[in-house]
């Protein structure tokens, strides 16, 4: 009830309870896997990192066979006719469809080229835009620039 009443303030009770509690919440020593004290921040930090280390290793080296069982209650949903037509390259004409069907004046990106611009210049630079699909479809990485924006504040009067 004290706390409620005189916790919040900036009281002589706030100070002495931080105290206390910070000194509840101090680490002043560790004992490592054999038994033995540390003591020193160094010491310590070397305990913790063993500790979590060995947490995090991986103790079974073949693990494909218990991949196997766990992977085989996973319903399959995508065929291999499907599972071939993502792996794929992608082709012009379907790049070529998806600009088709952008609605015009929109931009892309930060560059300012809008939709317009690149209907227009399909011819110049299909080549280029299939290579950065392809690209980023091979690397498995979606390439953040392309999602950029840029938000200007236009001032009304």
């Amino acid at each position: 009830m004290q706390w409620i009443k005189k916790g919040e303030r900036n009281t002589k009770f706030f100070h002495k309870s931080t105290i206390a509690h910070r000194a509840n919440n101090r680490i002043t020593k560790l004992i490592d896997p054999q038994g033995t004290e540390k003591n020193t921040h160094e010491k310590m930090e070397d305990v913790l990192v063993q500790q979590f280390q060995s947490i995090a290793e991986e103790n079974m080296a073949e693990r494909s066979h218990f991949t196997k069982r766990f992977t085989q209650h996973i319903p399959k949903l995508v065929t291999k006719e499907d599972n071939h037509n993502l792996n794929r390259p992608v082709s012009e004409e379907e790049v070529n469809e998806v600009i088709k069907e952008m609605h015009n004046g929109k931009a892309l990106g930060p560059d300012c080229f809008n939709v317009d611009f690149f209907k227009s210049c399909w011819k110049i630079f299909k080549h280029d835009i299939l290579e950065l699909v392809e690209e980023s479809r091979n690397s498995k990485l979606g390439l953040r620039v392309i999602n950029e924006s840029f938000i200007a504040l236009i001032p009304k009067k």
